[in-house]
């Protein structure tokens, strides 16, 4: 079901400016500023619960599925440093799929094109350790869980772009 992590990594593609958008049905993207303290927030709530995320990634419970981090690029020379600081400017956020462990972290392929960085394409592959790492997500029973840097986002647009969001995937952003 990749066609679901495209539409989910479309829909929140993040920048240094945080915007997301909904694949055309919402009303446009939604900008979070940098530094903004309901993103700050929910990069809190994603460290969290990271290392139960990693638990579940390795060996997934029945009915899990889609798993997929979050991770800030930033181009450097000719090539790339990963930051995972929602206040630095130049950082473009890339929902990652088809995570492998490694001896030194994870690999991942971008899951999308990139607006803001040059140095990467969707579906590279990126080496990043657990730090490096801003959010997460998968499905539990067709329930979305984690990716909390969605609320911010949403709450900046309209609110039936909210209200779709959470009937669509039952995330919670109150």
């Amino acid at each position: 079901m990749k066609s679901l992590i495209s539409l989910l990594v479309a829909a929140f593609a993040l920048t240094s400016t945080i915007q997301a958008t909904y694949a055309g049905d919402l009303a446009g993207p939604h900008m979070v500023p940098t530094g903004d303290p309901a993103m700050a927030d929910a990069a809190r709530k994603a460290q969290a619960g990271l290392d139960d995320f990693l638990v579940k990634l390795a060996n997934p419970p029945k009915g899990t599925e889609y798993y997929t981090v979050k991770i800030g690029i930033i181009d450097e020379g000719d090539g790339i440093r990963l930051s995972n600081n929602q206040g630095l400017a130049g950082v473009e956020y890339f929902w990652m799929t088809d995570i492998a462990s490694t001896a030194d972290g994870f690999t991942a392929l971008i899951g999308n094109q990139p607006d803001v960085v040059h140095n990467v394409v969707a579906g590279q592959q990126i080496a990043f350790k657990k730090s490096d790492i801003f959010d997460w997500m998968y499905f539990d029973n067709g329930k979305m869980k984690g990716n909390y840097s969605a609320c911010p986002a949403l709450l900046k647009g309209p609110r039936e772009d909210l209200e779709q969001f959470k009937q669509q995937y039952g995330i919670d952003c109150e």
